[in-house]
């Protein structure tokens, strides 16, 4: 059965809210959806205020290659506290 936006953005803020930071594929493994799913809810929850993407330059990066890291910030952390009440 497929997942609602609100589920995936959801299980996305419960993964992110140990505090710890995460590639989008890390996040694509945790949550077991597309990557496509992923940038586009990411970028959505930004725009909300929920987390922080993080650009890393191909010349910062160890690999050579720009990516990307999440972490949720502290509305992310209210709005996944007050859908855990519902």
């Amino acid at each position: 059965m497929k997942r609602t936006t609100d589920e995936i953005r959801k299980k996305i803020l419960e993964v992110l809210s140990n505090g710890k930071v995460y590639s989008f594929s890390a996040l694509e493994r945790k949550v077991n959806t597309s990557s496509q799913s992923i940038r586009s809810n990411c970028r959505a929850m930004e725009k909300l205020n929920f987390i922080k993407i993080i650009h890393i330059s191909a010349e910062e990066s160890g690999s050579g290659r720009a990516s990307y890291t999440v972490k949720i910030i502290n509305e992310g952390l209210k709005w996944l506290d007050k859908l855990k009440k519902i």
